[in-house]
């Protein structure tokens, strides 16, 4: 038990590991085993392999098809959009209301997961960035 006039030997050497651990990988870095990534992938690419990228950090750009507002049964609204190209598209799904519209050019940030939210191959956004208006 801690006593007052007593060094905190565990906190200290916590404290000294997290001020020498060098930081983690940015994203954008070169370690895509970590699940971070930065170089768009095409819808199709991952629907080839699946498996390759669940619980990986990915990012898609392509139009917005179809938007949706939903509710769980417990009440929590979310949104689900379609963004892909002419080859493939995948499912987004935000908590948040994106502020993008269908036709919108966007790049979608978020960890790809085979099953999730009892959707298939759906992307759980961290960011959604309009690249373009609707035309």
């Amino acid at each position: 038990m801690f006593q007052i006039g007593q060094p905190i030997v565990g906190f200290s050497a916590v404290l000294i590991v997290l001020l020498i651990a060098p930081d983690p990988p940015a994203i954008g870095s070169q370690h895509a085993g970590a699940g971070l990534l930065s170089t768009p992938i095409a819808p199709a690419t991952i629907l080839e392999a699946p498996e390759e990228y669940a619980e990986q950090q990915v990012v898609i750009r392509g139009r917005v098809g179809s938007t949706k507002r939903a509710v769980f049964p417990n009440g929590r609204p979310y949104h689900t959009l379609s963004v892909g190209d002419e080859r493939a598209s995948l499912t987004v799904f935000s908590w948040d209301r994106p502020s993008v519209k269908e036709g919108d050019s966007v790049q979608v940030v978020g960890v790809f997961h085979v099953w999730r939210y009892n959707i298939h191959h759906v992307i759980e956004s961290h960011r959604i960035t309009r690249l373009g208006k609707t035309r």
